[in-house]
Formats: structure tokens, C-alpha cells, sequence
């Protein structure tokens, strides 16, 4: 039996998992999705992982664990994938940070806006609608829609500002899985970013942003086939030398490389950065290099399992 720790995103909640624990549950499996207390400006990157190891802990299960992580839970994913020892983290239309990014950084980073207006041009204004309905929930039943809208919550734009504390991608297998008919995160972005990022290309399935909503049972099956022992072969495939990963966290930014630098490439279509309407974009005082510790993620736990140190130190 497998847990599975599915981690919701941004202003969400976990009950936007139930279509899919119950899928994976009738097929012998386990889930944990914890709320995350994402309006309080005092949790962050600490509190939110040691949440996800707290619902495994109380959960009474034993086994492998996978996590998932859906949206910006891509930030929270890895760190407690790591914190779990889990046999598999996977990405589901998630953001991928790299060390130091905070999650308002991520965006013009990454050049999202550009792919937004992008791929809007070439759908009418689907991409990137102001119509929650057309923007997040595209495919799944408007009733479906309309409980997950009212249970959305307020999202801290503090925690936004935070850096993310690891100081390289986890040892753990990376699966990461995109959505075709996302109107948030269009395809075509997540085919650039991901093999740059992460060195590797993504899967791909049907479905809005919301796939655990729209198509709980082909998620679930997904999702097993990806985690079960002897399909390691369905993981999404790695490009390269095992060098590749370590190329794709680049301590230096390209502020710091200057424009005749040799150091590292731009993110795929990325630009100068820019604001979204909605989000304020914040400059740390200390610079992209800026990491911070998270004492919290290497307390004791009575369940024996080694916790890794993830405090990170500012580079000299």
C-alpha cells in the first residue's frame, strides 16, 4: 500500500483531493491532504511541510509515500517530500522553484506573463481569463466548481515574499505532469520550463488546472501506474547526463552574470520582469542568493525517521 500526501495550492483547501482519495482508497491505497493555513501571514515554508509530515505520522499507515504537490503546493511539495523520505514527488501543474525564488519572483522569473499573453492570442482570451469558471475550473461539473470556489481561501501575499529555503532539488524521483487544456498554466509554458528546470520532460494528460475535479479516476490511475514498484519506466524522462539537474539550479541570476556572461542561459521566454495585476512583486534586500534557515524542519519526531538539515546558510 501506498500513501499518497497530496498537497493543495495556493488559497485552496483539502478537500479540492476528495474525487481522488476516494478513487485511490477503493484501489487499496492511502491519502492524507491537509489544510494548510494559508491566510496567516506566520506560516510559511516551515509550517506547511511539517504539516504534511504530521498528517503521515497520524495517518497509522506504513509504506511507501508519495506526495504531490498541485500549483504553487509545488513549493511545499519537495521539502516535504524530503522531510518524508518519500519514493516519488510528483508535480502536478505545479510551479518549480529554484533556491532562493520566492513565489512572486517565480512568475516574471519564469517569463509566465509572456506565455499568458501568448497563448491568449491564440485562444481568444481563454489563457489567463478573469472568469474563475474559465480560468481554473474548465471541465469539471459547474456545481463541482462552484462548492470549490466557495471554499477557496485567502492566500497570506507575505508568505508570497518568502524564499524558497532548499538549497537544491530533492533526491527523491520527480515525476512532473501537465495539463492540456490548462487556461492558468498554458502547456506550452510547463514543455520550456520544465526540462529546464527540473531536466526532464513532462507527462501529459487531459484537463484543466483542476484534474483531480474534472478526471479523479484517470488521475488515480496515472498516478499508480507512475508509483507502483516496476513502473519506473513511466516517470517522466530525464534528459541527459545526471549533470543536467545540477544545471538547472544556477546560484547566479543573470542580474549577477551581466548580459556578456557565459555563466547561464535565460529561462525559456523569460523578460525583463515584470508585475502581474494581481501580485507585487518584492526585491530582497540580500539578492537572488538570499536563502533562509527553517529550523522547524529538523526537530526530533518520535517516528524515527531521519530528518535532513534543510537550513541553508547565505553563500559567502
Amino acid at each position: 500500500m501506498t500513501t499518497f500526501a497530496l498537497i493543495h495550492g495556493a488559497g485552496d483547501c483539502g478537500w479540492v483531493w476528495y474525487l481522488l482519495e476516494e478513487e485511490l482508497r477503493c484501489i487499496g491505497h492511502a491519502t492524507v491532504a491537509p489544510d494548510f493555513p494559508s491566510e496567516y501571514d506566520s506560516c510559511g515554508f516551515a509550517e506547511y511541510p511539517e504539516a504534511v509530515v504530521e498528517a503521515v505520522d497520524g495517518s497509522g499507515t506504513s509504506g511507501d509515500v508519495v506526495v504531490v504537490g498541485h500549483s504553487l503546493g509545488g513549493c511545499t511539495a519537495p521539502l516535504a517530500a524530503e522531510l518524508l523520505g518519500a519514493t516519488q514527488l510528483v508535480m502536478l501543474a505545479a510551479t518549480v522553484p529554484k533556491p532562493g525564488e520566492s513565489p512572486d519572483a517565480w512568475w516574471s522569473n519564469t517569463g509566465y506573463p509572456r506565455a499568458v499573453a501568448r497563448q491568449a492570442a491564440r485562444d481568444g482570451g481563454v489563457t489567463g481569463n478573469a472568469d474563475p469558471m474559465v480560468l481554473f475550473y474548465n471541465g469539471v461539473p459547474e456545481g463541482l466548481a462552484r462548492k470549490a470556489e466557495r471554499r477557496a481561501q485567502a492566500q497570506s501575499q507575505e508568505r508570497m515574499r518568502e524564499p524558497w529555503p532548499m538549497d537544491e532539488w530533492p533526491d527523491v524521483p520527480t515525476r512532473f505532469i501537465l495539463c492540456r487544456d490548462d487556461h492558468f498554466f498554458p502547456p506550452d509554458f510547463f514543455r520550456e520550463l520544465v526540462p529546464y528546470r527540473l531536466g526532464m520532460e513532462p507527462e501529459e494528460i487531459d484537463g484543466g488546472h483542476y484534474p483531480m475535479l474534472s478526471g479523479p479516476a484517470e488521475l488515480a490511475g496515472v498516478l499508480v501506474n507512475g508509483a507502483l514498484p516496476g513502473n519506473a519506466g513511466r516517470q517522466s524522462r530525464r534528459l541527459g547526463a545526471s549533470t543536467a539537474l545540477r544545471l538547472c539550479f544556477i546560484w547566479r541570476s543573470r542580474d549577477e552574470a551581466g548580459p556578456s556572461s557565459s555563466a547561464a542561459p535565460a529561462e525559456p521566454g523569460a523578460v525583463a520582469p515584470r508585475r502581474l495585476p494581481s501580485t507585487t512583486t518584492t526585491q530582497w534586500p540580500c539578492g537572488p542568493r538570499c536563502l533562509v534557515p527553517v529550523p522547524n524542519l529538523t526537530k526530533e519526531r518520535p517516528t524515527g525517521r531521519l530528518k535532513p538539515d534543510l537550513s541553508v546558510q547565505s553563500p559567502a
